[in-house]
């Protein structure tokens, strides 16, 4: 029997009761291969999150001193052929000239990505950096909203943006760690733009990279998005090198633009290896089966991950924790602050949003059910 949406009548084909009846039973083994995976995708999921909210850690105790441009070009300079490598042994598959243009904007994000992160984290405190990821999931409604690719607001929703703006702006505005008396926005909220910059980036790449799917799978689009955001960052690197202003912006304890020490090495290997390269094929294996609220629910691992690898470390004293009075905060990290609650309501406003969009889901659902129209022929 033939199922197709629209609003009229026919005969029925009964020549294709069998082929229903065969379709049912591979939809049924889907569902077990599918229940076998499960653990397995959540597991992928789980462990990305994971390395990226260590990566926040380890890179804030590998930034020292460093430049934080120069850390952002090597780990690009690195990660990006090595995912086009990975990308062509999997998919054998060489974007077209013509289309490497596809790859300019998504590449764009990427580099803003990058770069506001990074800066961010050497501004501010590690487990701020993963706080703020979470945020991702409500600012990819608000800016679908914007471009019109979301279009309905139930109260669920409403509340989860409210909720979730609430716990940013608390992260934000209570006991900022820097003491100074100083009156610049910069000092005393430039890691907190950076990370909202960074998270915004994070969501228009996602958006933006939505059309490329069309002619190229997942692995290339990251893959040459890394490329074009490398190009970028030379860029970016050359002009914070040569414009003192900036240098001391992006590296307000002092750094060489150009020098990078033997703790930073360690650094670049996790991002490189950990974030750039298995967390993003994590991600990329989990997306064929996970739909896109899972991988956000997930991102509130990042500031959990962030927090326990802080205490454990300063509690065996392995790093020293700073302290607000401290005038050198280059080798220690912050542990867990008041002003870190803020992810909880980021959390939770997150799950609002994810439950409203699973109702709407259901609601689409059901409307698809009520429309479908038996053919007779």
């Amino acid at each position: 029997m033939k199922y197709t949406k629209g609003t009229q009548k026919g005969n029925v084909n009964y020549d294709q009761l069998s082929d229903d009846d065969n379709n049912e039973e591979q939809k049924a083994s889907t569902s077990i291969v599918s229940l076998k995976q499960l653990v397995i995708i959540h597991a992928a999921l789980i462990l990305a999150q994971t390395l990226f909210g260590g990566g926040s850690i380890i890179g804030k105790l590998g930034l020292p001193n460093t430049n934080p441009v120069l850390f952002a070009l090597i780990r690009e300079g690195i990660a990006g052929p090595l995912l086009c490598i990975i990308a062509y042994a999997k998919d054998r598959d060489i974007p077209k000239l013509s289309d490497l243009k596809l790859f300019i904007l998504p590449g764009l994000c990427l580099f803003l990505n990058q770069f506001c992160f990074i800066v961010g984290l050497n501004l501010s405190s590690s487990i701020q950096a993963s706080a703020w990821q979470p945020s991702q999931g409500i600012l990819a409604v608000i800016y679908g909203f914007i471009f019109g690719i979301e279009r309905k607001f139930d109260k669920y929703k409403v509340f989860g943006i409210l909720i979730g703006t609430a716990g940013a702006l608390f992260m934000i505005l209570y006991d900022n760690h820097d003491s100074s008396s100083s009156n610049s926005i910069w000092a005393d909220f430039g890691g907190s733009i950076m990370f909202f910059l960074n998270c915004s980036a994070t969501v228009m790449y996602l958006i933006l990279s939505k059309p490329v799917f069309k002619k190229y799978p997942t692995s290339t689009i990251t893959g040459y998005s890394y490329i074009v955001a490398s190009i970028l960052m030379v860029f970016a690197a050359l002009i914070v090198a040569n414009v003192p202003s900036l240098l001391n912006g992006v590296c307000p304890t002092g750094c060489s633009a150009w020098h990078v020490p033997t703790v930073t090495i360690y650094a670049l290997i996790y991002w490189i290896l950990c974030e750039s390269v298995a967390a993003y094929l994590l991600i990329t294996w989990a997306n064929r089966w996970a739909d896109p609220s899972l991988n956000l629910a997930y991102t509130v691992l990042q500031p959990l991950t962030a927090v326990i690898m802080a205490e454990v470390l300063i509690i065996f004293n392995i790093v020293p924790v700073c302290h607000n009075k401290s005038s050198d905060k280059s080798n220690c990290i912050y542990g867990a602050d008041w002003n870190d609650l803020g992810a909880i309501g980021i959390a939770f406003g997150l799950l609002l949003v994810i439950y409203s969009s699973r109702l709407q889901q259901k609601e689409n659902e059901n409307d698809d059910d009520q429309n479908v129209i038996i053919h007779y022929n």
